[in-house]
């Protein structure tokens, strides 16, 4: 059980307000503000190079622009990213 947070942008085109969701979005396990999964929402992020292969660390500054609690889940991807490789 939890909570799902799926960010979006409303963006007015041509006078018509369009709602745009975000590529990510963010699963809170328990609805706890302290576990936070990022979830992929589009497969194309993957291979762009703007990413910098590292969609995680892209998306939980995305979800945290969003005023999203994403503090616990950066501490630990910067963490996991100091490990050396096996």
């Amino acid at each position: 059980a939890g909570l799902l947070a799926l960010p979006y942008s409303l963006e007015a085109h041509d006078g018509t307000s369009h709602l745009l969701p975000e590529w990510c979005s963010a699963f809170y396990v328990n609805r706890s503000a302290e576990h936070c999964v990022p979830l992929l929402g589009l497969r194309s992020v993957l291979q762009d190079d703007q990413f910098g292969g590292d969609w995680v660390s892209v998306a939980l500054e995305r979800l945290a622009a969003f005023g999203l609690p994403t503090e616990t889940a950066t501490r630990a991807t910067a963490h996991r990213a100091d490990k050396p490789s096996s």
